[in-house]
């Protein structure tokens, strides 16, 4: 019998699909929101509180708690240097191929509006956070970014069906690399789409849980206004938290409960002191030690016994810049705490008995006493377990 010589099919990669793509010296984010800028000869990620708006509203808040940003750091620095091969390796490496259901409804607003094709791109298993209504409100914030969008879906970077990548090992090309096309571009299928209309977290056939979060302005209304609403949406997330534990999202129940009020998006820049806020109570030590470490985003250095008292030279400077008196504690607690201080207590009393506040109390007192109620205040505030 004559051996036959069975002639191997040329290599491919597997099909593959991508959210984020290196080309032409940027990171870019599906349809075209690019992640990275140039600074003079440095190519750099754009601003952390930016790269998690976008990255969160195509894949939801899990995406908070992974290293994607840090791939895209990466890949920038490879950028750098002109090594867009390496760019993509580094990106490929995020966990960032999956839509949340949410993001996929964005996902097929946008595209009809920019004319453009759906990534083939699998769905989170939960249920969506969204409804149509705010999807269809959302959209046009990705008009912007349409010229970019137009030009990365001709060029089929999106999908490796469209536009496939040489394998490794490939004789031809460089691994990674994309190859050419020898048949015209087809149409990639869409994602399927989730259910608009589905039950969001919570629903018990009764009205969603986040129907009650405070109003929030399309845009950011400035300071004077800015803040009082930050605190609303704090203590509101607090009490939705624990609510949303049981969903265990990567973000953390807060960041999965102000994605789910669907709340404006300058809120997420005071993002990180509405999460400080629903820091739980900590031991003293621990707010001790985090006071001499590096400044962060959202948290003050408190003195417990207050430095006025140090001005004024009723206790002496020294032991009111001590370690054992300054604690870190959340900004929006804080101001909390300044209040509580303006505010009479029942255990705070005159010679009459009448209810003083702490801060008329403390006229004239030593520094143990101070640092009594300056601790009684952290408790008051939920600062100090």
């Amino acid at each position: 019998m004559p051996i036959l010589s069975i002639a191997r099919a040329p290599c491919r990669a597997p099909a593959r699909h991508w959210l984020l793509i290196a080309k032409a010296g940027t990171v870019w984010l599906w349809p075209g929101i690019p992640l990275t800028e140039r600074r003079g000869g440095t190519i750099r990620p754009i601003p952390p509180d930016a790269l998690r708006f976008w990255l969160s509203k195509l894949m939801g808040p899990e995406v908070v708690g992974q290293p994607v940003p840090m791939q895209v750091a990466r890949a920038a620095e490879y950028l750098t240097v002109g090594d867009e091969t390496a760019a993509q390796a580094s990106l490929d490496r995020a966990p960032a191929g999956t839509l949340s259901p949410e993001g996929a409804m964005l996902a097929r607003a946008v595209a009809a509006r920019l004319g453009i094709d759906v990534p083939a791109t699998p769905i989170a298993k939960r249920m969506p956070l969204w409804d149509r209504h705010f999807v269809l409100g959302l959209a046009p914030m990705f008009d912007r970014f349409a010229e970019a969008a137009d030009w990365l879906d001709k060029a089929g970077v999106w999908d490796s069906d469209k536009h496939p990548r040489w394998p490794p090992g490939a004789n031809e090309g460089r691994p990674g690399q994309f190859r050419p096309v020898d048949k015209p571009a087809v149409s990639v299928s869409s994602v399927p789409r989730p259910d608009p209309n589905r039950p969001g977290i919570g629903h018990n056939g009764g009205p969603p849980l986040f129907d009650d979060a405070p109003p929030v302005p399309p845009e950011n209304p400035g300071a004077s206004y800015r803040w009082p609403i930050i605190k609303a949406l704090a203590r509101w997330a607090a009490k939705r938290a624990v609510i949303l534990a049981a969903e265990d999202a990567a973000g953390g129940p807060v960041g999965l409960a102000l994605n789910a009020a669907q709340v404006a998006a300058w809120v997420y820049e005071y993002y990180p002191y509405i999460r400080a806020y629903n820091d739980p109570p900590k031991p003293l030590d621990e707010l001790e030690r985090a006071a001499q470490g590096p400044a962060r985003r959202g948290y003050d250095v408190h003195h417990i016994v207050e430095q006025a008292s140090g001005r004024s030279g009723e206790i002496p400077t020294q032991l009111i810049n001590s370690g054992e008196n300054l604690v870190s504690i959340p900004t929006l607690r804080h101001w909390q705490l300044n209040s509580w201080y303006q505010t009479p207590n029942s255990s705070l009393l005159d010679s009459s008995g009448n209810y003083m506040t702490p801060r008329k109390y403390l006229v004239g007192r030593g520094y143990d006493e101070r640092r009594r109620v300056g601790l009684m205040g952290l408790h008051a505030v939920g600062v100090l377990k």
